[in-house]
């Protein structure tokens, strides 16, 4: 039972990991970031995944977002 229940939170995080990479917008990035690292947030309560994981997957992923351009001013 629980590694079925830990196997759906690792699905729905790879899921929201995968909108959030197919993002180009800086913008949309950035909040598209808060819904992951709610749901790694979750995940983490749960147990499906360790916390250390989480903070350095939520890092590497913010940084990313950083790395965006910034939309141009039309």
């Amino acid at each position: 039972m629980a590694r079925t229940r830990n196997r759906a939170w690792r699905s729905r995080v790879r899921g929201v990991m995968k909108d959030l990479s197919s993002e180009k917008d800086k913008s949309k990035a950035q909040e598209t970031l808060k819904v992951v690292s709610s749901v790694l947030d979750k995940a983490t309560q749960k147990g499906a995944i360790h916390h250390k994981a989480a903070s350095r997957t939520k890092s590497r992923l913010a940084r990313q977002v950083n790395d965006l351009p910034e939309p141009k001013a039309e």
